[in-house]
């Protein structure tokens, strides 16, 4: 299904002697059905990079294609339904409701996206399922441990049929145990859904495990490799 092109990317924050360079032209291709990983040090742009795939935030210079989307021609109507209905996007802090269960969590953006409840109920049941949560459904985010809170974040995420993901340090706020079964989740995933994660990390192991490893430093792309 296509491929995601980034095209001279740039951002910059702030004006004058206190503004910042984040990103200073980033072109790359990045093929569909791809397990990304993007690592560099902080203030690198990575997040600012993600944002903009996200369509949370705009480039000042250049554009982002995905699937034959272009973002530049989207206004804010388009974006919203452009993350609604192609993108799936994982936080490191979760960003779960806390009053809403499993299921209520999960199944909400799919109500709010137009799916009629019934149907929102059952994608949602698929989703906890296959992240192995059907035991966990009614528990609130405080029932749950940091691990099964993570789960329930990546069930929302696939919930509906994404073609991409975009992962923001999804493993950052967990023990190393939890980590590896997140980690593994998402390769699974990816390679069942043949779809495409792109995950920004810090951790060098889970780094080197991309089918197409990126590296950024100083707003560049200091290299890219598969």
């Amino acid at each position: 299904m296509g491929e995601i092109k980034l095209r001279g990317l740039e951002k910059t924050y702030g004006e004058g002697t206190s503004s910042i360079h984040v990103l200073k032209g980033i072109t790359l291709d990045i093929p569909h059905n791809q397990f990304v990983t993007l690592m560099g040090p902080s203030g690198s742009g990575k997040s600012t990079l993600l944002h903009i795939l996200a369509g949370i935030d705009r480039p000042d210079k250049g554009d982002v294609e995905l699937f034959g989307h272009s973002l530049a021609s989207m206004d804010e109507t388009d974006l919203t339904i452009y993350r609604r209905n192609i993108i799936g996007i994982i936080f490191q802090f979760f960003n779960l409701l806390p009053y809403l269960s499993a299921l209520e969590n999960v199944s909400l953006p799919l109500y709010l996206a137009g799916k009629g409840k019934k149907e929102s109920h059952k994608k949602a049941i698929e989703a906890l399922e296959s992240v192995g949560l059907m035991d966990r459904i009614n528990h609130r985010p405080s029932e749950l441990s940091g691990g099964e809170q993570q789960r329930v974040a990546i069930a929302r995420s696939i919930s509906n049929s994404p073609s991409l993901i975009l992962a923001d340090e999804p493993t950052g706020n967990l023990d190393s145990a939890n980590a590896k079964i997140v980690l593994e989740l998402l390769m699974k995933l990816q390679m069942e859904k043949k779809m495409t994660i792109f995950m920004v990390t810090h951790d060098i192991l889970i780094g080197s495990m991309g089918t197409l490893r990126i590296k950024m430093k100083d707003g560049n792309l200091e290299s890219w490799e598969t």
